[in-house]
């Protein structure tokens, strides 16, 4: 009974890490994946200077790239990137 409560925890253990992973793998963040840019926090700032927590989202939008070794890849950019030339797009 004991070595059957000890394999059944192992096994939710191992099925608890392999969920993390694949979750970490599948989720899209809000994040550049050029520069690293993250949403910020802030304050919304009332006429009577009452706060209330916000954040500020970077514009970040899905475009095709082109690497360098000739392949395509659709990707996060921020605009900032886009306009500095940091990536190159996909025709």
């Amino acid at each position: 009974m004991i070595l059957m409560l000890a394999l059944l925890s192992f096994f939710g253990y191992i099925k608890s890490t392999l969920w993390s992973y694949f979750q970490l793998e599948l989720s899209m963040a809000r994040i550049c994946e050029v520069c690293g840019k993250k949403p910020m926090a802030g304050n919304y700032v009332s006429h009577a200077h009452n706060r209330a927590p916000r954040r500020f989202m970077p514009n970040l939008q899905n475009v095709r790239v082109q690497l360098a070794s000739g392949a395509t890849k659709s990707m996060l950019v921020c605009t900032n990137c886009i306009k500095s030339g940091k990536i190159r797009k996909a025709a």
